[in-house]
């Protein structure tokens, strides 16, 4: 009987179809994880083009209810090694300084510091604690590279946005003489905002997106209060964040599918010692049995083999995706999924073999030994 190529393929099925979903929640995990695509702060209020001073953010922020602290920004971009990076600066308002999520090093405390997306790095050819020429507003300086981050969504209209691994965090100060050079006062572009723990934090974030509504509409930027800063990249994810399971889907299919193979050839190939164990007395509830018994035994150990090492390669695909995604390479494991596919894909199998099992069981002996 084929059982060493039946128990390869359905252990291969196994194998990819955990690989796949544990890649898959892991995918999941970063699309609906803030902190994996750089954001972490809970709302920003972003004036676009506009400033407000830090007088203005505290009258504001300062009477909002929740709010537990605020860091202040400027948009802006610079030249690096024939680069057009997208940039921030951020100076700490109230609280903490709040920055994108640092993979290595720390946050800039000077003009001359520098922290950039893992993309940019590598097409620069830095590392971090190297220095690297930075042209800010037509003007050349050395700047050290502090930190390596991941970046939300930072855009100022049409200019391209941060991105993953795309992009510079410096010091608001840093920036501030593109925002000046645009003729407007003095003082920051956008304020990141977090807002106090507990089951109101929700209520109290949408609460102030309402209050802020009057506001936005006066310096007619209506979405100047923003929650989602997902990247470009990110979102696109989100629409195929369904696709593993698709995958894993049609290859479980396949994986069934050697089973019943497995089966039908079976039964065929001992035809003989079936109607003869039949001629013994052997019933047709016997001969299922039996079958199920193959079936079940063959899942099994394909399932032993399929699912650890399934997990360490959806470990080891994520790794490298992460890798040169430039994110976190935080790994979830799908577990309540993985225990499911165990009775799942043995139920599943005995399902497949029931009428091939069937099929066998109504063997005549008299028909099968006539040559005998």
């Amino acid at each position: 009987m084929p059982v060493r190529s039946a128990l390869t393929g359905t252990a291969l099925s196994v194998l990819v179809v955990i690989a796949v979903l544990t890649f898959g929640a892991n995918l999941f995990h970063l699309v609906h994880t803030p902190r994996l695509y750089g954001k972490t702060w809970d709302a920003a209020v972003d004036w676009e083009f506009g400033s407000f001073t830090p007088r203005q953010a505290e009258h504001v922020l300062g009477a909002a209810p929740g709010i537990a602290g605020w860091t202040f920004g400027n948009h802006g971009t610079v030249g690096i090694g024939g680069l057009v990076v997208p940039a921030i600066g951020v100076s700490a308002g109230r609280g903490p300084l709040l920055t994108p999520t640092l993979l290595a090093g720390r946050p800039p405390r000077t003009g001359r510091e520098i922290a950039l997306g893992t993309a940019t790095m590598r097409r620069i050819g830095r590392t971090v604690g190297q220095t690297v020429t930075v042209t800010v507003s037509g003007k050349r300086q050395v700047d050290r590279i502090v930190g390596r981050a991941v970046f939300p969504n930072f855009g100022q209209g049409s200019f391209t946005p941060t991105d993953l691994g795309e992009g510079a965090v410096t010091t608001a100060a840093g920036l501030g003489q593109q925002a000046a050079a645009a003729g407007q006062p003095a003082g920051y572009e956008f304020a990141l905002l977090r807002f106090a723990g507990g089951p109101q934090r929700a209520a109290r974030i949408a609460a102030f997106r309402r209050s802020m509504s009057g506001t936005c509409r006066a310096i007619e930027e209506p979405a100047c209060v923003v929650t989602d800063q997902r990247p470009n990249g990110v979102v696109d994810y989100a629409r195929i964040d369904a696709v593993p399971e698709a995958l894993a889907a049609v290859l479980a299919v396949l994986g069934l599918a050697v089973l019943g193979q497995f089966i039908v050839v079976s039964g065929r190939r001992r035809r003989r010692d079936f109607a003869i164990l039949k001629a013994l007395g052997l019933t047709r509830r016997q001969v299922r049995v039996i079958t199920a018994w193959q079936v079940s035994i063959v899942t099994g150990l394909a399932l032993a083999a399929g699912i650890p090492l399934g997990v360490a390669a959806g470990h080891w695909t994520w790794a490298v995706f992460a890798g040169s995604l430039g994110i976190p390479a935080d790994f979830v494991m799908p577990l309540p999924l993985v225990l499911f596919m165990v009775p799942a894909v043995l139920l599943s199998a005995n399902a497949v073999a029931f009428w091939p099992a069937k099929a066998v069981a109504r063997v005549s002996p008299a028909r099968v030994l006539r040559a005998e």
